[in-house]
């Protein structure tokens, strides 16, 4: 491709070093034929330059003590996966000079003039942390933790377009703020950032197109008075030590929850939710067989414990487990089991393996076969497959930089055949980026009006936090659009504390809610809330699923009714 077709990008950035993550983003786009990258690194004392904020001598040794807790003690992801971010990367300026009128102008640096008068096609760009240029927003994520914020927003900022107005936010990403450690927070905002930057240029280099600027994000989050360190670190690490108490005198457990929608509206009380208590359940997925009804969800099994697929068979008002289905090396979990002409397939969670595998039932309920790969190297979750008029869809929620994290984007892909292999990637890809609506929450569902509502999940202050509902306004191959319309709190269930996917068969709902309680009792009585009971059934009584050869909207099915549970 001739240098004139590339978009033709300035980075400023400070010298000798620069963090591990703007290393990543100079060779992700210097390795990208679509783009021409000029690197100008400004060292310390440049003239008409700022200067970078150095954290005081109380910063750097509560840093290097939350950072020993942060490697050693919390035994961070992203290490083990080797990315790290306290690494510097040492950066040079190109030895040619720079575009005398570039596509793109990115400012990362503090050393940089600030009045260079460069004049850019689509403008002077920065990269925000809540409001703040990551230039002079201090240590990256540490305000955040520190002002108990559970939300951090990236966001790219035209600070000065080609007529030398601002521009506006152009793109964003909200991020849950890890709150034990400020490192990890550092790392994994760091992870996001770059994925942002590339993505964005990356887009712009093939549309040619400034994105409409969007709306603000949250306030910044260090508004308020900055907490002294030393305080800071003794919170994280009262944090950290109160998550290992937990886990060792508290038993954390998936457990479902069945009820009928029909008991509202033929009784006019709330339905009461039948819970399946026991062994860890979660991740449920209706499929049903003449007059039997069956549950396909996630189980912990196997030595050492992963996630197997599981089914239960509701018949004549019991729930009878039969037993594991799917058991592999692996972790599998999120069964979306659909037909099509009659046969039956799953689509099980395999990140572990980094693939979306297809199965196929070959003696239902607990026969199946893998049929094939439809992605391979890929660390993907909850992936659900829907049919529209012309092509396949799928949702899919990726994670990319290795957090481990699913919960931030949301990718998608269609295809013309659910079984092929090249699935193509949508264009806006990630279609979002929002730790509180972007992981999928079950199927695609349709509501009275024929509109397309997707459930997804709202993790921001923890996993599980709530269930929102997302209209879809506009889903085709070149653009997506959706909107909240509801949303499910679990005070229904005053015990627990997470839920997370949600199925619907008919007049039949099944979830699945999280529970903790001490090691040296039993699980007791699950108590629920009527009145929210009852509201859940209305706002979920206009919805259906959607594609995928499921029941059609009205139909109930001939399984059993639940309402004495």
């Amino acid at each position: 491709m001739a240098t004139g077709d590339r978009l033709s990008i300035l980075l400023l950035v400070d010298a000798p070093l620069v963090p591990r993550w703007q290393g990543d983003v100079i060779t992700a786009l210097r390795d990208d034929a679509r783009i021409a990258l000029h690197v100008a690194a400004y060292p310390a004392g440049t003239p008409g330059g700022g200067h970078a904020r150095r954290p005081g001598p109380g910063f750097r040794i509560a840093d290097a003590i939350e950072r020993i807790v942060s490697r050693r003690v919390w035994n961070s992801p992203l290490l083990r996966q080797g990315y790290d971010g306290d690494a510097l990367v040492p950066v040079v300026s190109d030895a040619a000079p720079p575009p005398p009128r570039p596509d793109v102008v990115l400012s990362l640096s503090a050393n940089a003039p600030r009045n260079a008068g460069i004049v850019a096609r689509f403008g002077v760009w920065t990269l925000e942390v809540d409001g703040v240029p990551v230039p002079d927003a201090g240590p990256f994520g540490y305000y955040a933790v520190a002002s108990d914020h559970p939300l951090s927003r990236l966001a790219l900022v035209v600070v000065r377009g080609s007529g030398g107005a601002a521009g506006g936010t152009i793109a964003q990403a909200l991020c849950k703020t890890f709150q034990p450690s400020w490192n990890e927070n550092r790392r994994r905002l760091e992870a996001r950032a770059a994925t942002l930057v590339v993505d964005t240029l990356v887009a712009l280099a093939v549309e040619r197109q400034l994105p409409a600027p969007i709306g603000a994000g949250p306030a910044p989050a260090w508004l308020r008075p900055r907490p002294i360190y030393p305080w800071v670190l003794a919170r994280c690490l009262r944090r950290l030590g109160v998550r290992v108490l937990q886990k060792l005198l508290y038993d954390e457990r998936w457990q479902l929850a069945l009820f009928d929608l029909d008991e509202a509206a033929t009784t006019g009380a709330s339905p009461r939710p039948r819970f399946v208590t026991g062994p860890f359940r979660a991740d449920p997925c209706f499929e049903e067989d003449g007059e039997d009804v069956y549950v396909f969800h996630e189980t912990m099994g196997g030595t050492p414990e992963k996630g197997e697929i599981s089914v239960l068979r509701l018949r004549d008002d019991t729930v009878e487990d039969l037993g594991v289905a799917i058991a592999q090396p692996y972790h599998m979990s999120f069964p979306m089991v659909f037909r099509v002409d009659g046969e039956r397939w799953m689509i099980p969670e395999s990140s572990a393996n980094g693939t979306i595998e297809l199965w196929r039932a070959q003696d239902f309920p607990l026969g199946w076969v893998k049929d094939r790969d439809l992605m391979t190297g890929v660390s993907a979750s909850d992936t659900v497959l829907w049919r529209g008029a012309d092509r396949w869809w799928m949702f899919t929620n990726i994670d990319r930089r290795a957090a481990p994290d699913h919960c931030h984007e949301l990718h998608l892909f269609w295809s013309d055949d659910f079984r092929s292999s090249r699935w193509q990637p949508h264009p806006m890809n990630p279609v979002v980026r929002d730790v509180s609506r972007a992981r999928m929450a079950g199927r695609i569902f349709q509501d009275e009006a024929g509109g397309l509502v997707r459930c997804a999940q709202d993790n921001r202050f923890y996993y599980g936090d709530r269930l929102r509902f997302m209209r879809i306004d506009e889903l085709s191959p070149e653009a997506y659009r959706e909107r909240e319309i509801d949303a499910v709190d679990l005070g229904w269930v005053p015990d627990a504390n997470g839920q997370h996917h949600i199925d619907r068969l008919g007049s039949l709902v099944v979830t699945d809610v999280r529970f903790r309680w001490p090691r040296w009792r039993r699980l007791g009585p699950i108590v629920h809330d009527q009145g929210i009971v009852r509201s859940l059934a209305t706002r979920l009584g206009g919805l259906q699923p959607s594609g995928c050869g499921r029941i059609t909207a009205g139909r109930r099915p001939r399984g059993p009714s639940l309402r004495s549970a």
